[in-house]
């Protein structure tokens, strides 16, 4: 799999990037798109990023919830954390 970073279209001040995954052995010649990189807010966080997943905005009452298309089979919330962070340091290593 490899990290593509591409610059958003819309610009916002804590967007860094729109993010895809390309798949090669997996499967190869197709890319799951909708990522996003966002600076962490606040003065002190120059440096700091955090991860959306792709999702569907949905209403449940009076709320709105988000259904993400990347899911932890299992049922654990944790799973994605890897792919969030792997992508953090793809991001940081490409800046150097």
């Amino acid at each position: 799999m490899q990290i593509k970073f591409v610059t958003p279209s819309t610009r916002t001040s804590r967007l860094v990037a729109d993010v895809e995954l390309h798949f090669e052995l997996e499967l190869p010649g197709l890319k799951l798109v909708g990522f996003k990189l966002w600076r962490k807010p606040g003065p002190s966080s120059r440096d700091e990023y955090y991860v959306t997943l792709p999702s569907r905005a949905f209403n449940k009452g009076h709320e709105r919830g988000y259904f993400d298309y990347l899911r932890s089979a299992r049922e654990h919330y944790e799973d994605t954390d890897g792919i969030r962070q792997e992508i953090i340091d793809a991001y940081k290593d490409n800046r150097q």
